[in-house]
């Protein structure tokens, strides 16, 4: 059956998704809305495809869509899936969830209708080669004795988009979602995706005004587990000059360091031997295998484990003690 799409965004992760979408068979229509119309249009015509139209604010609700992709900005990704979630049809939104009074909605919606999987969400490390190795790995009972993992990310938010001015995006903005814990939330999932969900939070969030913004620019948070044993740390910047996204972990037989960027492993055993490792994947890879998952509507499963909305539910929930954390300078459970 032709799919019928209905594109809510015409930021950078919309055009992503519509090249993507593009490269799979199958698609009859791509609607596509923002609050200004305008925008919509000039989006459309950047394709040039009859079937790629601007939607009227009218039929969005009322459409019968076969898929809806959620990439409008942070603030209103709740709005959009509390509108959505109980119609018939899939849902894809990108992240995070931000705290806001429809997020309790969701919740309970989660809780009483069991919709979850339903929601695919845009954490696409996921279906990285390399983050699935790591999971597999820590999975082995030679490393039962994990006792440490170091995730750290950073990138310059002038390089964050091509020709615009940075103090105009979104990110650099006056609401609390500009913050770089709200923003980099990538490796909040590949923690809880490779590992689990942590129990205590201790964050440090701070403003340099390096890039003449009023915004959180640097996080580090420390995380402890239902393993006492076990200690997290992740780090998250905005100043870098360059692209940086590298996870190192430590048992006592093995220890890994990871670089996401160039798609590389070194394992060193408890002998100092060591074991090089290259993954092969581009990285727009990662979105198309998950977009296109998301249009064939594959359900869950070891070959396709998506972050569904308990998930994104989880690292907002995360996301907010981060912030307690440095507000309170304490821990949070």
């Amino acid at each position: 059956m032709k799919q019928k799409i209905l594109l809510l965004g015409t930021g950078s992760a919309a055009y992503r998704h519509v090249k993507n979408i593009l490269k799979i068979k199958g698609i009859a229509e791509i609607n596509v809305y923002s609050n200004l119309k305008n925008r919509s249009k000039v989006f459309c015509e950047r394709f040039n495809k009859a079937f790629i139209n601007v939607a009227d604010k009218k039929d969005i609700y009322t459409k019968n869509y076969s898929h809806i992709v959620i990439a409008s900005n942070t603030a209103s990704h709740n709005m959009y899936l509390k509108k959505f979630i109980l119609k018939k049809n899939n849902i894809y939104c990108e992240k995070p969830l931000p705290d806001d009074k429809y997020l309790e909605t969701l919740k309970k919606l989660v809780k009483q209708k069991n919709l979850s999987n339903k929601v695919k969400f845009g954490y696409q490390f996921r279906f990285n080669h390399l983050v699935k190795f790591l999971k597999s790995e820590l999975s082995k009972k030679v490393n039962k004795n994990i006792y440490l993992i170091k995730i750290f990310c950073g990138q310059n938010l002038k390089k964050w988009r091509i020709n615009s001015d940075y103090k105009k995006l979104y990110s650099a903005g006056k609401n609390y979602l500009a913050s770089v814990n709200w923003e980099l939330s990538h490796e909040i999932d590949i923690l809880n995706f490779i590992y689990e969900k942590p129990k205590k939070i201790f964050s440090s969030l701070n403003r340099t005004k390096l890039l003449d913004l009023n915004i959180n620019d640097v996080s580090t948070s420390i995380m402890k587990f239902n393993n006492k044993k076990v200690i997290c740390t992740i780090t998250s910047e905005m100043l870098s000059p360059f692209l940086y996204r590298k996870i190192l972990i430590a048992t006592t037989n093995n220890f890994y360091e990871a670089d996401l960027v160039n798609n590389s492993l070194i394992v060193t055993n408890a002998k100092n031997m060591k074991k090089k490792y290259y993954f092969k994947q581009s990285r727009n890879d990662m979105f198309l295998k998950l977009m296109k998952s998301f249009l064939l509507n594959k359900k869950k499963s070891n070959t396709f484990d998506f972050a569904n909305l308990n998930d994104a539910l989880d690292i907002a929930n995360i996301q907010k003690k981060m912030e307690l954390s440095n507000n309170r300078k304490t821990i949070t459970l």
